[in-house]
């Protein structure tokens, strides 16, 4: 297919992904090619406007005929690894935190997409597959305004032929609602009767109250954490 007649001309894969706001690796699942044939593929994408993208460089397959039985159908789900946050982990309050993963199909038809809980699987969010190896995935999911107390969250996947994870991947975190700022340094200039030696004795010991500072509020932190 190296023109827009020989394009038309092929069967038509009609898609419907959704829009990112990043570039996000996307596959396809095709279905009832014949043995021993050999099948083109090649992709046009349609923008606002509207505008179309020139074809793209097509690929090529043949189909082999089974050896001596049938292909079974993929019956097997998916397995997901949470990689960020770690499990057990403290995060911050009110801000957005990224949770990413890994996303592994091992029963042949690759992994289709994948879904994040908040709420221990109550409710799914849609993640982003931001690059696809094989049949190994790897995808993200930011949670805009982390709201504090103990989280449980969990991954889990889905492949072409709907098979989806039934014990997903499973994590507890904590959200601090302690602000984790440094506090503001006394200032580091000497009175104007220091000089020399007493201006640096001066000095070094405003780091060091700045130091001590900065030790008690990561203690507070983690004793917020502990309750």
């Amino acid at each position: 297919m190296t023109n827009d007649g020989e394009f038309n001309a092929g069967t038509t894969v009609t898609q419907s992904w959704a829009i990112g706001t990043k570039a996000a690796a996307k596959q396809e699942l095709i279905t009832g090619l014949n043995p021993n044939t050999r099948y083109y593929f090649a992709i046009k994408s349609g923008g606002f406007g509207p505008t179309t993208s020139a074809i793209s460089t097509p690929a090529a397959t043949t189909c082999l005929a089974p050896a001596s039985a049938p292909v079974s159908a993929d019956t097997t789900a998916p397995n997901t690894q949470i990689t960020t946050p770690a499990a057990g982990s403290t995060v911050q309050a009110g801000q957005a935190l990224k949770i990413t993963g890994t996303a592994l199909d091992t029963g042949g038809s690759s992994v289709q997409k994948v879904e994040v809980s908040l709420d221990g699987g109550i409710t799914w969010n849609a993640a982003d597959v931001t690059s696809i190896d094989e049949s190994n995935v790897i995808w993200e999911y930011t949670w805009a305004n982390a709201q504090a107390g103990k989280v449980n969250i969990k991954a889990r996947a889905t492949d072409w032929t709907n098979n989806t994870e039934d014990t997903p991947a499973n994590i507890t975190v904590t959200v601090s609602s302690v602000v984790s700022s440094t506090p503001a340094a006394p200032a580091a200039t000497a009175p104007a009767n220091l000089t020399g030696v007493q201006a640096q004795i001066y000095a070094l010991q405003v780091q060091l109250v700045n130091l001590l500072m900065q030790l008690v509020a990561q203690l507070q932190a983690q004793l917020s954490a502990m309750h």
